[in-house]
């Protein structure tokens, strides 16, 4: 028994030391793992650091390159439609830069050399193995296959090495590289804001002032339905998602969820959500939300506001801003007289409200009146008058509508070859307010008469006068009138005595004479002089030849235009036929070119509106130095005599692409700051800024076209129609016309042809023809060769006009009419994106890649990668409590940082991710 027990001592010391063993082995493990955790760790830690290390040299160039005001952003495809290995770099170019190589692109391996790595040089994304390779030769993709469809449309990237220098390391007496870093900048401003929803639909308040405020101009949106309806007429409502989306509405399925997205990724929570492919396929097209810095890139500083309607610095445009015309004014009561009785480019309304006198004629007689033997003449006057607009224009008694007209020849009367009195013919005539005082939207009326002018369907009332001091043979049988030289019409129109216009058509006859040779008789027309338009709209509307001319100018002559041509003569069978009554110009017709504010305007596009010496010049290839507007000016609609309203209210403004902005070192924004048409930009952002260098498609067919559910017209007020693709030319007056925006390929009162394109306030384009503008508008800018430096140099380099041309879209109108209202003009696309384009991005997402080499294996032992979405602001990078007037305006020497850039959103990403 002894012996038993202690062999089992023996067993238990046995097991208590293996047991002892193990536990020590156990210990050793956990305390080995927690280690190589440890190691691994550090290691995720320094390749973390290693990324952001890229991330901030990626922000360092932006800020250095895109920071100053005067810099512009394309991407690599803007200077080559195919022949780049890598065509999605971003690039930046000085607005002094007008050659296709930029002062830098935004890619790792250019910090010491901008444009060492090109689209040309870098490794071509159609190879290699995602996500990365190590080596001598390795690389990293930042864009791969989880985030695009194409392998092409992938971004792979040298890996640049982290060197620690000789006798840094222990144990190591040469450099060696201890990690590795590559960064890719790309343009979110290139791309569609997804976010973007129509705050109209989602609220019922607006940002309005008092209507009964100070100044009196002031609009209240938020009890007025016609005027937040007409919101959507006036600007794109919002980038139409459907058309990259095809299941997904964003008016009903976004409503609510988009303003929220932060990620495109987040779509997908979205109800009829696009698919994983479908938003990889669109990674180049669309962005949560790009927003802009509004700023005048020629002049390097912020914008001019244009709604500060009490302190405009451009007087032509403030007077048009002031207009509020309803349905039922009268047509004077906008008129501002001018102190000159001729108005000139500086007197002159910016608008006139008065009809314009297409066509004139004055028709004269001599005969020998039995009654009294002696020689009368007799005269007619016929004038038509026509009324341009997108609105009724109604004469008022008061203030009387009068015709002068002057510079007719004078006459020598005869009577069987003796003379009798020589005398000059001087005519004003009245229009009769009694007869008519109305004439509808685009409206032409005849008016006959000598004195009064009615509107009659045959001659009216003619005068009958003696010949002044001219004595007649009683025997006398013919009178003869002889008129020498040549003469120059000149008619007059005045609105209670103010002139409205001044027209002087060209020189007409030389010297000549005509008889009558029927005693005793008033009948038949010996002479006439007169002057019309010519029957081409292509005249009136154009821009393009020498001839084309605004038919609302205060003067108008036919030496500077050839527009004039001479319609009667002294043959007596050529003055018979009446004035008016057929062509483009003919009486009962009605041809509406232009549109009157309604409402505080929201869009620069509206000034096309403006006479100039050529309709339609602001946002036209032919506007030139009218375009400056758009880099000058911007319109943030911020209320300007409202009681209540403040810049903390959340409210949205009628612009709805105008959103406020504090600064960090102004949390409380003194309201007139915001209100000064010289500092208000300082205080906003452009929410939804597109870069009109964009070279995608897809971008530009998102933002192409409105859509309205249930549009209200004249001829529809009740139900409504269904808008797609709509570009509307009179967004303010389009309720008056008698058609709508016309269809391609339409029936019935939308159809597209000469007739209804007369009248009519807009234009649609089927989906296709929108995927064809886009497409042809991408060909233009590439074809440009580098990036357009400035929104003048764009509008005026007529890129879009091109693309019209290009695309067919006004091929169904006759050749007159492609500048009418039921075409599509550049000014009309112009005009539906002007409170959102630029010419520059100020949004940027950077992805950036780090790992940590082991410096004597060479192995890589950890990697990250990270994401940024990156913001310019308005603030600048120097001073963050610089005075507003070097805000405004900073000097590039003070301030050679230009505007601060933040980082406004950050993730960590997998390899998954990329």
């Amino acid at each position: 028994m002894r012996y038993t027990a202690r062999g089992f001592a023996l067993l238990i010391t046995i097991t208590l030391l293996a047991f002892l063993v193990l536990l020590l082995v156990s210990l050793s493990s956990m305390t080995r793992v927690e280690t190589q955790v440890a190691d691994n760790t550090k290691k995720l830690s320094n390749a973390r650091a290693n990324a952001m290390m890229a991330l901030n040299l990626a922000l360092g160039q932006l800020q250095k390159f895109a920071g100053p005001d005067k810099a512009v952003t394309a991407r690599a495809d803007i200077i080559s439609a195919g022949a780049l290995t890598q065509p999605y770099l971003t690039g930046i170019w000085k607005t002094t830069n007008t050659t296709s190589t930029p002062d830098i692109w935004l890619v790792s391996g250019n910090e010491s050399s901008p444009v060492a790595k090109t689209p040309a040089n870098v490794l071509s994304p159609a190879t290699g193995t995602e996500p990365v390779v190590d080596g001598a030769s390795g690389y990293v993709f930042l864009v791969g296959s989880n985030s695009v469809v194409a392998n092409d449309q992938r971004v792979r990237l040298d890996k640049q090495p982290i060197t620690a220098a000789a006798g840094t390391i222990p144990g190591l007496t040469t450099a060696a590289t201890i990690g590795n870093y590559a960064y890719w900048v790309g343009d979110e401003g290139i791309k569609a804001s997804a976010s973007l929803i129509n705050p109209r639909l989602a609220a019922n308040t607006i940002a309005y002032d008092n209507a009964t405020g100070s100044g009196g101009q002031g609009d209240n949106w938020s009890t007025e339905t016609d005027k937040r309806d007409r919101l959507d007429q006036m600007q794109l409502a919002r980038p139409r998602l459907e058309h990259l989306f095809t299941s997904f509405n964003p008016d009903t399925d976004g409503l609510t969820g988009l303003p929220n997205v932060r990620s495109n990724a987040q779509l997908l929570l979205m109800t009829n959500s696009p698919t994983t492919g479908q938003l990889k396929a669109q990674f180049y097209s669309i962005t949560p939300l790009s927003r802009a810095v509004l700023v005048d890139l020629p002049n390097g500083r912020l914008k001019k506001d244009l709604s500060d309607i009490t302190a405009s610095p451009d007087p032509a445009i403030l007077k048009y801003q002031q207009t509020r015309l309803t349905p039922t004014d009268v047509f004077n009561s906008y008129y501002t007289p001018v102190a000159a009785s001729v108005p000139t480019a500086t007197t002159y309304p910016v608008y006139s409200l008065g009809p314009v006198l297409t066509e004139v004629g004055v028709r004269l007689n001599f005969y020998i009146s039995t009654a009294d033997n002696t020689v009368h003449y007799t005269y007619l006057v016929e004038a038509e008058l026509w009324n341009p607009y997108a609105a009724e224009l109604r004469l008022s008694p008061a203030s009387p509508l009068t015709l002068e007209i002057s510079g007719l020849p004078a006459i020598t009367v005869t009577t069987d070859g003796t003379t009798n009195q020589t005398f000059t013919p001087a005519i004003t005539a009245t229009v009769n307010a009694a007869a008519t005082s109305t004439w509808t939207a685009g409206q032409i009326q005849v008016f006959r008469g000598s004195t009064a002018l009615e509107p009659l369907a045959s001659p009216g009332p003619m005068s009958n006068q003696i010949v002044p001091g001219a004595t007649t043979d009683p025997s006398a049988t013919t009178v003869t009138a002889s008129y020498g030289g040549s003469i120059a019409l000149k008619a007059v129109i005045k609105v209670g005595g103010n002139v409205l216009n001044t027209i002087t058509p060209p020189v007409y006859f030389g010297s000549g004479s005509v008889s009558n040779g029927m005693a005793a008789s008033s009948t038949g027309w010996l002479m006439g002089y007169g002057y019309t338009f010519p029957e081409d709209l292509y005249v009136v509307t154009s821009g393009l030849s020498g001839n084309t001319f605004d038919p609302r100018m205060p003067v108008l002559t036919g030496a500077n235009t050839n527009m004039f041509s001479a319609i009667w003569t002294e043959t007596p069978a050529n003055n018979t036929a009446p004035i008016g009554t057929t062509g483009t110009f003919g009486s009962g017709s009605a041809l509406t070119l232009y549109d009157l504010p309604r409402q505080e305007i929201t869009s620069l596009g509206m000034l096309t509106h403006i006479i100039g010496a050529k309709s339609y010049s602001v946002g036209n290839n032919w506007g030139g130095a009218a375009n400056s507007v758009f880099d000058e000016y911007h319109v943030s609609t911020v209320p300007r005599f409202a009681s209540t309203w403040t810049p903390e209210s959340g409210l949205p403004l009628p612009n709805r692409y105008a959103s406020v902005y504090h600064p960090e070192s102004t949390p409380l924004i003194a309201l007139p700051d915001l209100q000064s048409s010289t500092t208000s930009a300082r205080y906003l952002l452009q929410n939804g800024a597109f870069n009109i260098n964009s070279t995608s498609v897809e971008a530009w067919s998102a933002v192409l076209g409105s859509k309205f559910a249930a549009w209200k017209y004249a001829m529809d007020p009740a139900s409504g129609i269904t808008l797609e693709n709509v570009f509307l030319r009179m967004p303010h007056g389009a309720q008056q016309l008698a058609n709508p925006p016309l269809l391609s390929g339409g029936s019935g009162t939308s159809a597209l042809n000469d007739v209804n394109a007369r009248n009519t306030s807009g234009r649609q384009l089927t989906s296709a023809e929108i995927t064809a503008l886009a497409t042809q508008i991408v060909g233009q800018i590439r074809s440009h060769g580098r990036p357009f430096l400035s929104l003048q140099e764009f509008i005026s380099g007529g890129s879009i006009f091109n693309a019209i041309n290009i695309a067919s879209i006004n091929n169904a109108l006759g050749p007159t009419k492609i500048f009418g209202p039921g075409a599509l003009t550049q000014a009309d696309v112009i005009g539906s994106m002007a409170p959102f384009i630029t010419a520059r991005s100020d949004t940027f997402l950077i992805r950036s890649y780090g790992d940590v080499q082991n410096p004597v294996t060479g192995t890589v032992e950890g990697r990250a990668w990270c994401e940024a979405l990156v913001q310019r602001l308005p603030d600048l990078a120097d001073n963050a409590s610089a005075p507003i007037a070097d805000v405004v305006a900073p000097n590039p020497v003070t301030y050679s940082s230009g505007r601060k850039f933040k980082i406004i959103s950050f993730r960590w990403l997998s390899a998954s991710d990329i």
